[in-house]
Parts: structure tokens; C-alpha cells; sequence
């Protein structure tokens, strides 16, 4: 897993993980939750983070930001293994635009792209499975399957 980028922090919930770096970027805004980092954490201007972040390397604190928690700079953090899923890739792709806002419902996709400032949110049920690969502008999902578990 690769980089984990947040371009604009306004308000997100839960813990992140990073088998590389974590950059949270352009606050005014707040993360509620824990960051893991094997490599590196970096948090830019006006960006709170309510919880602890460990890193295995460096955890870089820009004008402003904060951490609430505990700060752990250079502390071992494993890498996890991904898991193995499997799918059948759907034919839709679903393409949010600046500003657009859209409740993914559970199913199969092809591509689902989401431009900077489109809001892009997925039901909590029933359960799903990503495949993810997070881009500069896009966000690919392989698959987005109903679980019964």
C-alpha cells in the first residue's frame, strides 16, 4: 500500500494506516482518530489531529497543527499485508465532479473517480470490500461488493 494523501482536511473520522506516509494537507479541519505511518507522518497548517500518531519515521507538524494525543517519532510500526480479495470488476464507472456529492449504493464498479471537492460516501451497510489505489485526483475502486458478513 502506498502513500495515504488527504489534499483538504475539513472533518474525518477513524484510524488510518499507512504501509508508507501519511500527509494530511490544508486545514482548517480535524482528523478523530489514530495515524500509523511506517515511514512518515507529515500534518500541514491548521490541521488537528484528536488522537496519537506513531510513525516510523519523522512526524512533521507544520504551522499550527496538533496532535492532541501522544506523538511517537521513530517507533517500528509493521507493515500489514493486504489482503487478497476476490472480485468481478464491474462495467460502470461512476465520475464525480467539483462539487458534486453522491451515496455510493453497494455493487460492482468498473472505475469511480472522484475530482478535488467532490463528495464521494459509501453506505455503512451492508459491509464492503475496496480495492483501492489513491491518485493525485482519482480514487479507483476494483470493487464494491455486498457481504452478508
Amino acid at each position: 500500500m502506498g502513500d495515504v494523501k488527504v489534499d483538504k482536511m475539513v472533518q474525518a473520522v477513524g484510524n488510518m494506516y499507512s504501509n508508507d506516509k501519511i500527509d494530511l494537507h490544508k486545514g482548517p479541519g480535524t482528523f478523530t482518530g489514530n495515524l500509523w505511518a511506517v515511514e512518515k507522518i507529515d500534518i500541514k497548517k491548521d490541521v488537528t489531529v484528536d488522537g496519537d500518531a506513531t510513525s516510523g519515521g519523522e512526524v512533521k507538524l507544520h504551522k499550527d497543527a496538533v496532535v492532541t494525543g501522544s506523538v511517537w517519532e521513530n517507533t517500528p510500526v509493521a507493515v500489514l499485508p493486504l489482503a487478497v480479495l476476490s472480485y468481478t470488476e464491474g462495467t460502470d464507472d461512476v465520475k464525480l465532479k467539483k462539487n458534486e456529492a453522491l451515496t455510493l449504493p453497494p455493487g460492482s464498479y468498473k472505475k469511480v473517480e472522484a475530482d478535488k471537492e467532490a463528495v464521494l460516501t459509501r453506505s455503512l451497510k451492508p459491509a464492503y470490500h475496496f480495492i483501492l489505489q489513491i491518485c493525485s485526483k482519482i480514487c479507483e475502486i476494483g470493487a464494491i461488493s455486498s457481504n452478508s458478513h
